[in-house]
C-alpha cells in the first residue's frame, strides 16, 4: 500500500469509527466492564480445540501451495461457510518451492571428506543435484548484527569468490519484543516477566545477501549457528517469504561451525547439496468472509495465515474459525459492527497474496476498518536451551506480546485476557512481526497477538506437537472473543486513545 494511499485510507477508516455515536454526536459512554459477558457455551471447548490442531498438524507441513496447505485452506473455507458465511477467494499463482533433501560436505585439503549434517536449509535459496555443489571454502564476516537487522550491508570478503562456498557465522539473539526501553502497557498475570533467553527466531542474515553472494560467483552458501543447540536449531525454515535465490544454501550446528571455521582458509573445499522440487505457477487462495453486525460503516477487521510448517503455524486460523462461530451464534444486534475475517498466507515468495496485497485489492472493505487484530501461534509451551545447553521445557507457557501503540486497545486485551491461564506482554511497537505488520503500519487501532517460541519457524517429524497444550489454546480463544467484544462497544475516540 503506498503512503498516498494509506494516509487516504487511514482518514477514511477514522471516519467509519463515528458511526457509533449517539444521534446528538456525542459517542455513548462505553466502560470495558460494559460489554456483554462470554457465553462459553457458545465457543469450541479444549478438547475442540485441541483435535482440530491435531488433525491440522498431522496433514504434515503445510508449506504454501503444498497438497497439504490446500486440505487446510479447504477445511477452513468449509467451516466457515457451515456458518452460513459468504466466504470468498482470492486466488494467486505462486512459485513452490519444496526442499527434499539437504545436506553439506567437507573435505579438508589432502585429507578425507566428512559429511557436515544440516539442521535445516535457507528456503528459496536454490536447487542443486545429488552431487551438490563443490568449491573452495571462504569464511565471509559476519554478515548480521543487531544494528544491521534492519538494513543491507554489502558482503565484505578479501580475495576472489568465483567458485567457491560461503560460509557465514550467525548467532542467534533475545527476542526484540522484550525492549524495556518503552514500558510495556501491562501484564497477565501482573507479575509476568520478559523471557532473556536466546532464540533461533531472532538470528538471521542480511536480506541482499545471497544475491551479493552470487554476484560475486559464490556456487553455494552455508549459515553456521553459533551459540544454539542443535536441538533448537533443527527444522529452522529462515528467512522465509523471499523469491528463489537461486544460490543454494543450508544451515548447520555449531560443531559443524567450529569444523568449518578452523577449515576456511586452509584450501578446504565444501559442498552443499539440496535438492527441491520447484513448480511455478501454483493457485493458492487467500480467504475472507464477513459475520454482519449492526453497522456496516464501521468493522472490526480480524486476520490470520493459512500455511505454516508446524502444530501452531498456523491454528491461529482455527482460533479465528471458533471466534467465527461464536459470534455467528448470537443475535446480530450484539455485533455493532461487522466483523471482517481475512485468512492469508505468509511463507511462500509471491507478494500478490500477502495481507496488504489484499488490503490494496479490498480497499472499499478495509477503509471501514475501526479497529484490527491479528491471531496467531496459539496453545504454546515455552521451551529453550537451559543452564545445561539441553534444549528442555520451562515449565511454562510461552509468552505472547500483544502489540499496540494505543492504550484503549491494550487496556481492553488485557481486560479481555484476566483471569486467564496466558502469560501475555501488552506493549508497544514499533516491532511487529507477523500478520500484524501491515495494519499497524496503516496507523489504525488495533492488536497483533504474537506468541513468539523459538521453535516459531521450525518444522519436524512431528511438528513440535509435544508442546502444545490445548487448554492455553482454549484460554486465549477465550481472551481474544472477550477482547473483540470489548472492542465492539468502543467508540473511535476510545479506541484511538493513546
Amino acid at each position: 500500500m503506498s503512503s498516498g494511499s494509506r494516509r487516504q485510507f487511514v482518514q477514511a477508516a477514522g471516519a467509519a469509527g463515528l458511526v457509533l455515536a449517539s444521534a446528538g454526536g456525542r459517542a455513548a459512554a462505553f466502560s470495558l466492564e460494559d460489554a456483554p459477558p462470554l457465553r462459553p457455551g457458545l465457543l469450541p471447548s479444549a478438547d475442540e480445540l485441541g483435535r482440530q490442531t491435531v488433525e491440522m498438524n498431522s496433514l504434515g507441513e503445510r508449506f504454501t501451495g503444498s497438497e497439504a496447505h490446500r486440505k487446510h485452506i479447504e477445511y477452513l473455507a468449509k467451516g466457515l461457510g457451515d456458518l452460513g458465511l459468504d466466504v470468498r477467494r482470492d486466488t494467486a499463482p505462486v512459485t513452490r518451492w519444496l526442499a527434499r533433501t539437504w545436506a553439506g560436505r567437507l573435505t579438508p585439503a589432502g585429507g578425507a571428506a566428512v559429511d557436515l549434517p544440516a539442521t535445516s536449509y535457507y528456503p528459496y535459496s536454490g536447487v542443486t543435484g545429488p552431487e551438490g555443489v563443490t568449491g573452495e571454502l571462504v569464511q565471509i564476516p559476519l554478515a548480521f548484527s543487531p544494528e544491521s537487522a534492519g538494513g543491507r550491508r554489502q558482503i565484505a570478503a578479501p580475495g576472489d569468490l568465483r567458485g567457491k562456498v560461503a560460509f557465514i557465522e550467525v548467532p542467534a539473539l533475545p527476542s526484540p519484543l522484550t525492549d524495556t526501553s518503552k514500558p510495556a502497557w501491562g501484564f497477565n498475570p501482573e507479575g509476568a516477566q520478559f523471557p532473556t533467553h536466546l532464540s533461533a527466531v531472532w538470528g538471521g542474515i542480511t536480506p541482499g545477501l545471497l544475491g551479493d553472494l552470487k554476484k560475486a560467483g559464490v556456487v553455494g552458501a552455508i549459515l553456521g549457528w553459533t551459540n544454539i543447540s542443535d536441538a533448537q536449531a533443527h527444522g529452522q525454515y529462515t528467512p522465509y517469504g523471499r523469491p528463489l535465490q537461486d544460490l543454494p544454501c543450508i544451515w548447520v550446528g555449531r560443531a559443524s561451525t567450529a569444523r568449518l571455521r578452523a577449515a576456511a582458509g586452509t584450501g578446504a573445499k565444501a559442498t552443499v547439496i539440496l535438492q527441491a522440487d520447484v513448480a511455478t505457477n501454483v493457485p493458492v487462495d487467500t480467504l475472507y468472509t464477513v459475520l454482519p453486525g449492526m453497522s456496516s460503516d464501521s468493522t472490526l477487521f480480524v486476520t490470520t495465515q493459512s500455511d505454516g510448517m508446524n502444530f501452531f503455524q498456523e491454528n491461529g486460523s482455527l482460533g479465528v474459525l471458533a471466534m467465527a462461530k461464536y459470534f455467528s451464534r448470537l443475535p446480530r444486534q450484539m455485533r455493532k459492527r461487522d466483523i471482517v475475517i481475512v485468512i492469508a498466507n505468509r511463507f511462500c515468495n509471491a507478494p500478490p497474496i500477502h495481507l496488504e496485497a489484499w488490503m490494496e485489492r479490498h480497499a472499499d472493505i478495509y477503509r471501514k476498518t475501526a479497529a484490527w487484530m491479528s491471531v496467531e501461534h496459539l496453545g504454546c509451551r515455552e521451551w529453550f536451551d537451559n543452564a545445561a545447553g539441553e534444549y528442555a521445557p520451562s515449565g511454562k507457557d510461552e509468552m505472547t506480546f500483544a502489540i499496540t501503540d494505543f492504550k484503549g486497545v491494550a487496556d481492553a486485551t488485557l481486560a479481555g485476557a484476566r483471569g486467564g491461564s496466558s502469560r501475555l506482554a501488552v506493549t508497544r511497537g514499533p516491532r511487529v512481526p507477523g500478520e500484524g505488520s501491515p495494519m499497524y503500519r496503516t496507523g489504525l487501532p488495533g492488536i497483533a497477538f504474537f506468541p513468539a517460541p523459538n521453535y516459531l519457524l521450525a518444522f519436524g517429524d512431528n511438528g513440535h506437537i509435544e508442546k502444545f497444550d490445548k487448554a492455553l489454546m482454549h484460554a486465549q480463544v477465550v481472551g481474544l472473543t472477550r477482547t473483540i467484544q470489548k472492542l465492539d462497544g468502543m467508540s473511535a475516540e476510545q479506541l484511538r486513545a493513546s
